[in-house]
């Protein structure tokens, strides 16, 4: 039914026109400038999978949309720094020695593909199982 297609496009565009900039007001008080834009676009993505669901004065519950993406922004800015915080405390694992440019080992691995390169580094550098880098590899 490409006429409710249609309909649910202008609507969102209406809405969209109308209400982005207040949106993008409420955020940028609460975030900085780069993160306001990304408060605008999700809260926008969550307007448009729920558009049926948007009441005829959108305002508020666009703008309560606004106000539970800037939790979440925030919730997940305090575990990526609680993260980073328990990385620091982690003993650094030094990097393998890279073998003498000319020796045979350094011409043997210039010959495996990307692919092939990636799944020894990731068997022996990082330690992994065969199955465990195929997962990281997709295979």
């Amino acid at each position: 039914m490409p006429g409710l297609s249609d309909e649910r496009h202008e609507r969102f565009q209406r809405l969209y026109e109308e209400h982005g900039e207040a949106v993008l007001r409420y955020a940028r008080r609460r975030t900085t400038p780069e993160a306001a834009e990304d408060v605008l676009a999700e809260t926008f993505v969550v307007a448009w999978r729920r558009l049926e669901r948007v009441p005829a004065e959108p305002r508020g519950w666009l703008l309560a949309v606004a106000r539970r993406v800037l939790a979440n922004q925030r919730r997940g800015d305090t575990r990526r720094e609680a993260l980073i915080a328990k990385l620091a405390l982690l003993p650094v694992r030094d990097a393998p020695p890279e073998p003498a440019t000319g020796s045979p080992l350094t011409e043997a691995l210039t010959r495996l593909s990307a692919g092939d390169h990636e799944l020894l580094a990731l068997v022996h550098w990082d330690g992994l199982t065969p199955r465990e880098a195929a997962t990281v590899l997709g295979c």
